[in-house]
């Protein structure tokens, strides 16, 4: 079977998958779980009632963290772009250096001082994001089977 015919066949038999849908698969992931996440939350009433989920605002606080792991893994690249403590682009200078022997120029990035104040702050945050990440899906790993009404 050629490639053509492969691909046709995956795609009656609801099989296929564009290449295009794999990239940034983490993502794609968690624009499918986030919006099912927030409207089990929305409609659960229970709780799993086992291990450390024995009542309903355990399971709730739990939820709500998976929910903000979700959120943040769609929200990874640009979280800070209209935050203005993290807006330090009035602080960076660039210009081009030549390259000796060469037509080329070398992109040279001069920081102010108060640049690197903010970004420390922003790999604070960055980091405090993954850890919160970490946890939602280590929590949605554990309590996957547990999400049912």
């Amino acid at each position: 079977m050629n490639k053509r015919a492969r691909k046709k066949w995956l795609k009656q038999h609801g099989k296929y998958v564009a290449p295009k849908e794999l990239w940034n698969l983490d993502c794609r992931i968690a624009e499918f779980v986030l919006p099912r996440l927030r409207k089990f939350r929305e409609v659960e009433d229970g709780c799993p009632g086992c291990g450390e989920m024995d009542t309903h605002e355990k399971w709730m606080a739990a939820l709500d963290k998976m929910i903000l792991a979700f959120e943040y893994v769609l929200d990874q690249s640009d979280w800070w772009i209209d935050d203005p403590k993290y807006d330090y682009i009035d602080g960076l200078h660039m210009y081009g250096a030549p390259i000796e022997g060469s037509e080329f120029e070398r992109l040279i990035i001069e920081k102010e001082d108060w640049v690197a104040e903010i970004e420390e702050k922003h790999k604070q945050e960055e980091r405090r994001r993954q850890e919160v990440i970490e946890e939602g899906l280590q929590l949605f790993a554990k309590w996957l089977q547990r999400l049912w009404w």
